[in-house]
């Protein structure tokens, strides 16, 4: 099994945004409204500017260059016995949980945080993170948002990037220009393999880190809907 093959195992949309019905909530959903419309907008110009990249750039043989993608590695956490964080994970999905996008270097130039950043994030996910399988794990098992803001504090607007644009990266569940490019992995004495904790796609080279051992394979947690049987070197 290719390993770029494996995405398609992990990026499955488990739920449905919940429709919420409180009146409490109408404000919230408004204004999470405005600002999703700013993420379709940021999506859509996007797409534009890399249309245009991609019509300048033909060569003699009428082929374009790829268009450069997002700077990042969305990343997922797979349900597992091994770890506390994998058990709190295996107890809300039996496929995964989505971490984090984490930027690896900054896409739009300078770009100084300002004071709404935080909250305008936590609106925009507030009524979406379980659709993203989004959880907060410890010590909030299962709950939002302080976990997921933390995350695009940390991995998002440090690197000059808004909470629309953090919102559209960690949303992104499409298969274009993403490829397995992380692998955490621990080495379990028992099964004698190293099993895979989490994963990461983006356009880099695979990097895997951890806790493992070269010499032997890497497996999937018996805990994860993914058949454990699957092994690469």
């Amino acid at each position: 099994m290719e390993l770029n093959k494996l995405l398609i195992l992990f990026i499955v949309v488990l739920h449905q945004p919940t429709t919420v019905r409180s009146s409490t909530d109408v404000c919230h959903l408004e204004a999470a409204s405005r600002l999703r419309a700013n993420v379709d907008a940021h999506k859509r110009q996007k797409a534009e500017r890399e249309n245009k990249k991609k019509r300048g750039r033909w060569g003699a043989k009428g082929k374009g260059t790829e268009v450069q993608s997002t700077p990042g590695v969305l990343e997922f956490l797979l349900p597992n016995n091994e770890t506390l964080i994998g058990r709190l994970c295996k107890s809300l999905s039996l496929h995964f949980c989505l971490t984090r996008f984490r930027y690896t270097q900054n896409p739009n130039g300078l770009r100084y945080p300002t004071v709404g950043d935080k909250m305008m994030f936590e609106l925009l996910i507030i009524h979406r993170y379980r659709s993203l399988n989004w959880f907060s794990l410890y010590p909030q098992t299962g709950g939002c948002c302080k976990y997921q803001v933390r995350q695009y504090s940390q991995y998002g607007q440090v690197m000059g990037v808004g909470p629309a644009e953090y919102f559209a990266s960690v949303s992104d569940f499409s298969l274009r220009n993403k490829h397995l490019s992380y692998i955490y992995s621990s080495y379990n004495e028992t099964r004698l393999s190293n099993i895979i904790e989490r994963v990461g796609f983006g356009p880099h080279k695979l990097k895997v880190s951890g806790k493992y051992k070269k010499d032997f394979d890497f497996i999937f947690p018996i805990a994860s809907s993914l058949t454990p049987t699957l092994r690469f070197s």
